[in-house]
């Protein structure tokens, strides 16, 4: 039994905070088990706290009904007052043509224009009827616009696509004279039924997918920018259009990677889209998983600004010197995506006769107003069994031994197929960089590359002293090569990855090194990351951080402000925490960790018992 203390509870009646002081403290929050006698004492001790506790409940409620009924007030009054300042709004004072050129620059950067609602142009025109009537006569908000055809007897789809072809005729109607861009995305072929079942639904379904492909086409006179998705059933209307309807066509994307062909078919004809490549003023070219090799394609290479050719197809690709007899061709470009195959017995670049006579007297390729080079190499894997086989990285080197590029700003080099490759102990593209280089090749020194993106077999010296040799990178994305050998070592072995805690310590600022290796780097993205340690991690951010915010005042060009890392590796050191207080709105942290698979979970194998619940059968259940 609980025996109370002498003092009485003494409660509150008017406002002032209660005694809450209780002679029970002892059994209170326990698994103390009242008695008869202390279920009494303990009710009769509850009596004026309770009703205390009724008194203050009824006051919330009065209370909480008050501020309902101010809320009311204020927000019926607060909508009086906004409706009679809405007038005075200085917006409602610009003029439409100057409201017309605010609208075109709220359009999307980073892709075409869509048909949703919740972007411009069609989320201005929800706003109000002025902003709408000013939408809808402006063509530049109209001048582009991307098309996503669904799949092929999918629900409503003839409905659909009437729908979708009479919203386009009115999107494109509203953009008068104004030269177009146009992305058509089409889900899947438009391939014949192998049944009879499917046979008048296919007949359908196809008419109105035409009818809307045969009313894109006949705007191609205005047509600035092309993207297209290439399956067959776009080639019969596309196909027929010759270059002369074209005469506006600046750009123009390819994208093969879904042509879908029918196992009895022949492969299609890929010069079907030459018409395309053949425009009077096409000068910008991306071909993705091209089916033709691009020196039997009619590319404009002479007034080409921009060509990206990548494709995993390996005949497809060009040979290093295929590379060099196509960029000798070039005299404005400046934006080059390629990808090279080199195949076995990989040896480096020797120049024919047709290429030799467009390099100058120290036998070098000059681009002039090339400013971003994106070089990816695929090594052909070899017809025997490659397993020991390590190959040089001197043919890539070759290929940027016979390169001069004074305006390069951006640089990517990645290995993206082939066997195991010799590491290298120096970068391949060292040439570019190297002020020793004789000054009658017109290289710039120093190094004027902003962005470096590598993924290529070297050591860390080799990528320490390549970044000493570029004072004025901002933006370094490096990753782990799958490629790099690793003969007579284990695959763990520490030793054989390129960024350990070695590599970040050399970017990161100390008090005894304030400038650290490249001190205006800006974003850093590491991928497949093994060696790094969390811990050293950490260090770099918080110095980073810590610089950022010494020199926030002044803003410098070179303020670090975004770290990405992929770990393929389980978490050693949880700094998931730290990292997240260190993050900011002006500093992005990116960090992701692979966990190791567990080979023996107690979970393995297991399968839903749902099939058997139906049936009133299930484990664990017992009758009675």
């Amino acid at each position: 039994m609980v025996v109370a203390q002498h003092h009485s509870p003494t409660v509150a009646s008017n406002r002032a905070a209660m005694d809450l002081k209780s002679p029970f403290d002892a059994v209170l929050n326990n698994n103390y088990c009242a008695s008869a006698q202390d279920v009494k004492a303990i009710a009769a001790f509850l009596v004026h706290p309770s009703a205390r506790l009724h008194e203050l409940d009824d006051e919330i409620e009065q209370l909480e009904s008050r501020l309902k009924d101010c809320r009311s007030q204020r927000d019926e009054l607060a909508g009086y007052v906004s409706s009679h300042r809405a007038p005075m709004s200085p917006i409602h004072r610009i003029p439409p043509e100057l409201l017309a050129e605010v609208f075109t620059r709220c359009l999307p950067v980073e892709h075409i224009p869509t048909r949703s609602l919740t972007e411009a142009p069609l989320l201005l025109t929800l706003v109000c009827k002025t902003w709408r009537e000013i939408c809808l006569t402006t063509p530049r908000l109209w001048s582009a616009l991307h098309i996503y055809i669904p799949h092929l007897h999918c629900k409503r789809f003839t409905q659909t696509m009437l729908q979708r072809k009479q919203g386009v005729e009115e999107w494109f109607a509203r953009s008068g004279d104004t030269p177009l861009s146009l992305s058509l995305f089409p889900a899947t072929e438009v391939l014949p039924p192998s049944t009879d079942v499917l046979k008048q639904q296919y007949k359908q379904e196809t008419a109105v997918y035409k009818a809307l492909i045969t009313s894109l086409s006949q705007h191609a006179s205005k047509w600035v920018h092309l993207e297209l998705r290439v399956v067959t059933s776009i080639l019969e209307t596309f196909g027929r259009l010759r270059p002369e309807d074209l005469p506006l066509l600046r750009s123009l994307k390819l994208d093969c990677s879904s042509w879908t062909i029918p196992w009895d078919a022949h492969l299609p004809d890929g010069h079907c889209l030459d018409n395309l490549l053949q425009a009077p003023s096409l000068c910008a070219v991306n071909l993705r998983e091209h089916i033709v090799h691009p020196l039997m394609l009619p590319i404009p290479w002479h007034r080409l600004v921009v060509v990206s050719l990548q494709t995993h197809i390996f005949q497809f690709s060009m040979t290093t010197l295929e590379l060099f007899t196509a960029l000798s061709q070039t005299t404005v470009l400046e934006t080059c995506y390629l990808t090279i195959k080199v195949p076995a017995p990989y040896e480096p670049i020797a120049i024919d006769s047709d290429v030799d006579s467009t390099l100058d007297s120290e036998g070098v390729l000059e681009l002039s107003k090339l400013e971003s080079l994106f070089l990816s190499f695929a090594f052909e894997s070899p017809d025997q069994d490659y397993f020991g086989l390590a190959i040089s990285g001197n043919v890539i080197e070759s290929v940027f031994q016979k390169l001069v590029i004074p305006s390069l700003r951006k640089l990517s080099v990645q290995i993206t197929a082939g066997p195991a490759i010799s590491v290298m102990h120096h970068v391949p593209f060292l040439s570019l960089l190297d002020p020793s280089r004789p000054s009658g090749t017109q290289i710039c020194t120093p190094s004027k590359i902003q962005v470096l993106d590598i993924v290529l077999p070297i050591t860390t010296e080799a990528m320490l002293e390549s970044l000493r040799l570029m004072p004025s990178l901002r933006h370094l994305s490096v990753a782990e090569c799958p490629w790099k050998a690793r003969l007579g070592s284990s695959f763990h072995d520490e030793t054989n990855f390129i960024f350990n805690d070695a590599f970040l310590r050399e970017l990161t600022p100390t008090e005894e090194r304030p400038i650290p290796l490249v001190p205006n780097l800006e974003t850093l993205s590491i991928g497949d990351c093994q060696t790094i340690s969390e811990r050293v991690l950490v260090e770099f951010i918080k110095a980073k951080q810590q610089r950022g915010t010494e020199d926030l005042a002044s803003t410098p060009p070179g303020l670090f402000r975004s770290i990405s890392v992929r770990y393929d590796r389980e978490m050693k050191d949880d700094i998931m925490h730290e990292v997240a207080c260190l993050q900011s709105p002006a500093f992005h942290i990116y960090i992701t960790f692979h966990p190791k698979p567990c080979l023996d979970s107690p979970w393995a194998g297991l399968e839903s018992m749902t099939w058997l619940q139906s049936a009133g059968v299930g484990a664990g259940q017992s009758e009675g």
